[in-house]
């Protein structure tokens, strides 16, 4: 034993598992998990055995408060597809939506 370490016979030293109660020999130290096959791929992105994240769809609305939008003006215009539209709040209060 050179430097004081002793290694865990079988995985040539590569885990930095120590053969003592406190530092457990792991048969799977190599990169590959309890199934025997590795997780991840030589430059660190998942393998194909690797569990994968599920997207998260898109929220399928979004609210927006009217006083974000207006920023204390009265009317503001909304690009559609190259087409104007102008929003506006009436004396009372209620939203217009016009082209």
């Amino acid at each position: 034993m050179q430097g004081g370490a002793c290694y865990a016979l079988g995985d040539g030293g590569v885990s930095g598992a120590r053969a003592d109660p406190a530092f457990p020999a792991r048969p799977w130290a190599r990169g590959a998990g309890r199934g025997g096959s590795a997780m991840t791929t030589g430059g660190g992105a998942p393998g194909p055995d690797a569990p994968r994240e599920k997207a998260a769809a898109p929220p399928a609305r979004r609210t927006v408060a009217s006083d974000d939008l207006f920023q204390g003006l009265r009317e503001l215009v909304i690009l559609h597809r190259n087409d104007e539209y102008r929003l506006r709040i009436t004396r009372a209060g209620k939203l217009i939506l016009t082209k």
